[in-house]
């Protein structure tokens, strides 16, 4: 099996282009135009020897995406996850059925992206951003299924604030609306396309 060290992709880049901003938060960077004008984006996704020595755990997670760093410099903890939350934050799972509504062409948001947020009843509250998740799921299956890696834990009433209210993304819903008033912790993390079982 071949392993392939790096990716590309191009794309007719427009100013204040949403998907060269996406795409650089995860290590691609711009390394040339092609003749019809479009970008050329490149990325490693091996992570050299010195690299990982110096950079944040959080920062080689981001870089080299899908990769992560798994050494002693972070933690790994498990938490707890019921299957219904479970079927909608990791709609990659291979044992996930879908539903009928997705075969009728219904998008499951939350399920289809890199980045997730998780509120959870958890009393973990010592994670620090690039530590790794493993998400239990409870209940059915009773097993670690998926991974995911810390980018950051809201777990008091103003970091949930500062959150609901982050200057570069308003809440959505109501639900999003009242996170300010729970007592549970809020884990933003990156999906790493992990799953086991």
């Amino acid at each position: 099996m071949k392993t392939w060290k790096a990716e590309y992709l191009n794309h007719f880049t427009k100013s204040d282009d949403p998907l060269v901003k996406l795409i650089s938060e995860y290590g691609f960077r711009k390394i040339g135009i092609k003749n019809n004008g479009e970008d050329i984006f490149a990325k490693n996704l091996m992570v050299s020897g010195d690299c990982a020595k110096s950079l944040p755990p959080i920062e080689i997670s981001k870089a080299f995406y899908p990769s992560f760093y798994d050494g002693n410099r972070v933690k790994k903890f498990i938490v707890p996850i019921l299957p219904t939350y479970h079927n909608k934050l990791f709609t990659d799972y291979s044992k996930r059925q879908v539903t009928l509504a997705e075969y009728a062409d219904e998008f499951v948001i939350e399920g289809n992206t890199i980045k997730k947020a998780y509120l959870s009843h958890s009393n973990i509250k010592r994670m620090q951003q690039g530590d790794l998740i493993l998400f239990y799921r409870s209940e059915d299956l009773q097993a670690i299924t998926s991974l995911g890696v810390v980018e950051g834990v809201y777990s008091s009433v103003e970091d949930m604030d500062r959150f609901s209210r982050s200057p570069e993304r308003e809440p959505s819903s109501p639900a999003e609306k009242s996170i300010s008033g729970l007592k549970e912790a809020l884990y933003l993390f990156s999906s790493s396309g992990i799953t086991f079982i």
